[in-house]
């Protein structure tokens, strides 16, 4: 489609500039940014988030700690809830509207 971009390191980079950039302007005492990856950090899509990180620190005077899972422990607290609500669906069954999930 038209409306959908590419989800390379360089529009993820973009796109984390953008938010980064205004969020820090509207809250100007932030002095630490943390940045969760879902890929390995040895992996080459990375160098471009590095790099970013370095130049973003720099120009913004804020320290970012950029983590990476530990291999084979990728189980996040998303994951968790999403299986909550998918045992609930499981037992409640289908519905017209959402107002009984509400």
């Amino acid at each position: 489609m038209d409306t959908q971009g590419a989800k390379n390191a360089n529009s993820v980079a973009s796109f984390l500039y953008d938010c980064l950039q205004k969020l820090l302007l509207k809250f100007g005492n932030v002095k630490t940014v943390v940045l969760l990856s879902d890929a390995a950090g040895g992996q080459n899509r990375n160098a471009t988030m590095v790099k970013f990180c370095a130049r973003f620190s720099y120009d913004f005077g804020v320290e970012i700690f950029h983590l990476f899972p530990v291999c084979r422990h990728t189980f996040t607290q998303c994951d968790q809830n999403f299986g909550l609500v998918r045992s609930k669906i499981k037992k409640k069954g289908k519905t017209g509207t959402a107002k009984p999930w509400l």
